[in-house]
């Protein structure tokens, strides 16, 4: 894409952004680059300043070892890669390590870097919001949070860390790091409620919501994708993600003896997390082919074999209606989506979507009898593909979505 002229002769401001992963490892690690890749189109000097690619399972993967710096371009941006501790996503103490020698290794890469006019720590893990700010205060640049997960509730919730007076304790300390933001772009509308209660200014939030890329996945061949995996008959559902235990992923497994009774029917899961090991034992012992677990997978070949999908399934062990990674990815594909939650008939937002069906998480005769519906009733599974269509295209268009951030980011040059 042609980069347009900057109006008025002003060039956008250069940005340095903060992220712990990124592409090639799996997983949403793609959202930063797909953003700063559409803001470099749109005349931004940017670069990405990151680690050595390690998720999930904590080795440094095989082109990038033997360094403690690297320097690379991805997707049309500038890339710079420091060494970190690598360590999986489990174990606080390794963990908490590999955090700190990032923070350090980004600061002190940050300093040798060219000044930018604003730094963005791209906030999904502890401490890259405290090399962002670090970073902001040395080089007198405009401090911009773009908030994936609000930390520490995330660990709370992740079992990451259970202890209630630590968590408080972060809190405040988080509370405080993002009142001194210019800009914070949050992911969903709950999450600018709970900065609110923390006594950020409403003025410098905005939405930035999981965006939907369009153009990538038009080019993909659906069907040969399907032949390629032996899968070109059969009526696929498919889950993609993590495997953290708030998502359940191990009771989607119980539903294949009944899935079994259909031969055409395939549950396809792709990811990994915590919860791998239960899943592969689970997996092992069905004794039908109804399901498939295919690993954990690049974002390219993500989005190829998402292509695959009749019907997703969106799991979480919370009530109403959230806009995670997997349930936006989801709607780019227009397919109907079964949500899994608790207390699934008294969800009424989720209900009204019109883009699939609630079932109660952990019950597999609720969540057959789902997957059948939509088998035995083309009109209906027709409905919710356009519907979901319609919603993805209406809200999520990454496009759409990083051009109102382009727009925020010209307003907080210094």
């Amino acid at each position: 894409m042609k980069v347009p002229s900057p109006i008025g002769g002003v060039q956008p401001p250069s940005i340095l952004y903060l992220t712990l992963t990124l592409p090639p490892e799996p997983g949403a690690t793609k959202r930063p680059l797909r953003q700063a890749a559409i803001l470099s189109e749109l005349g931004h000097k940017i670069t990405i300043l990151t680690t050595m690619p390690n998720y999930p399972e904590g080795r440094i993967f095989d082109d990038y070892r033997g360094t403690l710096y690297r320097r690379e371009t991805l997707s049309g941006v500038d890339v710079v890669r420091v060494w970190s501790f690598p360590s999986a996503n489990k174990g606080r103490l390794l963990r908490t390590f590999s955090l700190l020698t990032f923070l350090i290794g980004a600061v002190l890469t940050g300093l040798l870097l060219a000044r930018r006019d604003i730094i963005v720590g791209s906030v999904s893990n502890p401490l890259v919001e405290t090399a962002a700010l670090t970073l902001s205060r040395l080089r007198h640049s405009v401090l911009v949070f773009e908030i994936r997960d609000l930390v520490p509730h995330n660990l709370y919730d992740a079992k990451v860390f259970r202890n209630r007076m630590f968590i408080q304790a972060m809190d405040r300390y988080f509370s405080w790091v993002w009142r001194r933001a210019t800009l914070i772009a949050a992911v969903n509308n709950k999450m600018i409620d709970q900065l609110l209660e923390r006594g950020v200014d409403r003025r410098r939030l905005m939405l930035l919501p999981h965006g939907i890329d369009y153009d990538r996945l038009h080019p993909i061949d659906r069907e040969r994708e399907r032949a390629r995996l032996r899968l070109t008959n059969e009526f696929v559902v498919l889950y993609a993600g993590s495997f953290s235990p708030r998502y359940r992923v191990p009771d989607l497994i119980n539903v294949a003896p009944l899935l079994a009774e259909r031969p055409s029917v395939r549950l396809v899961i792709v990811g990994t997390g915590p919860d791998a090991p239960v899943v592969a034992a689970k997996v092992s012992d069905v004794p039908s082919q109804a399901v498939r677990w295919l690993g954990s997978v690049c974002p390219e070949d993500a989005e190829r074999i998402l292509s695959i999908a009749d019907v997703f399934i969106d799991s979480l062990d919370a009530s109403g209606f959230s806009q995670t990674t997997k349930f936006v990815e989801y709607l780019g594909y227009a397919r109907p989506i079964i949500h899994c939650r608790p207390r699934a008939r008294q969800d009424r937002e989720l209900m009204s979507l019109g883009i699939g069906d609630v079932v109660e998480i952990g019950d597999a005769t609720d969540l057959a009898r789902a997957i059948f519906h939509y088998l035995d009733n083309p009109d209906e599974y027709a409905d919710a593909c356009r519907a979901a269509d319609a919603m993805g295209r209406r809200y999520f268009d990454r496009r759409t979505i990083v051009g109102r951030f382009h727009q925020a980011l010209l307003k907080c040059r210094q």
